[in-house]
């Protein structure tokens, strides 16, 4: 399982992302990335758009990818920026007018539909990938709707039964670690989400039978292991 963490409309990055799976999967094209033995799985953990100049060609990239590997070896996660309000500040919205001026309000609904639905963090036999972290000691992703994409490894966790909660989505795009223990508001990130510390992921991991959270969401500062 390979996973790609924030793109931010950088079409490069993607490339370089796609090269990478393929060195890996001991293949010289994209298309044997995904064909043959030892096909690799490609988790993109959201962050595809804003910032960058082409986030539409980012995200149509990865819907094409995404609609041409049904066994389910490419999975797109939601991330912050998977979010109309946010995206609409950061330029994204900008983007989609001056691409598709004449039909922009459609696309835009399109857009809105599709990070909505988008699955917010995936399963392995020992990993949890999410974009931002933990919404809170108390989730239980047993109780979480899933859907089995194909292979008996990988799944990707939807949302809770019913409406998803708004705090919840918050908590699993927005939130960051820290090297102290506890749990705390994310006030660096306006209050959404939470700052947990190892003792909190431990016992979550250990609650949930897991031995890794793998995440995006930061840069990686220097020093960090």
């Amino acid at each position: 399982v390979t996973v790609v963490g924030d793109l931010h409309g950088c079409m490069p990055s993607l490339r370089a992302a796609l090269r990478v799976c393929a060195d890996l999967s001991g293949g010289a094209r994209t298309s044997a990335i995904f064909a043959g033995e030892g096909t690799a799985t490609m988790v993109f953990n959201g962050d595809f758009v804003d910032r960058g100049a082409n986030s539409l060609e980012v995200l149509c990239s990865l819907l094409l990818l995404r609609f041409a590997q049904p066994d389910g070896s490419v999975v797109l996660l939601r991330g912050n920026h998977e979010d109309a309000l946010l995206s609409a500040a950061y330029g994204f919205a900008d983007e989609v007018q001056a691409k598709h001026a004449a039909a922009h309000e459609e696309v835009w609904e399109a857009v809105s539909d599709l990070f909505a639905a988008l699955p917010l963090c995936a399963l392995t036999s020992h990993a949890a990938i999410v974009h931002g972290g933990l919404p809170g000691p108390e989730l239980d992703l047993g109780a979480v709707s899933s859907i089995a994409r194909g292979r008996d490894d990988l799944r990707s966790v939807l949302q809770p039964e019913g409406q998803p909660d708004a705090a919840l989505i918050q908590g699993l795009v927005w939130s960051d670690p820290s090297y102290d223990d506890g749990l705390h508001t994310n006030e660096s990130r306006g209050g959404a989400g939470f700052i947990f510390g190892p003792d909190v992921a431990r016992a979550w991991l250990e609650r949930q039978g897991l031995r890794y959270l793998v995440r995006s969401h930061q840069v990686k500062p220097d020093g960090w292991e």
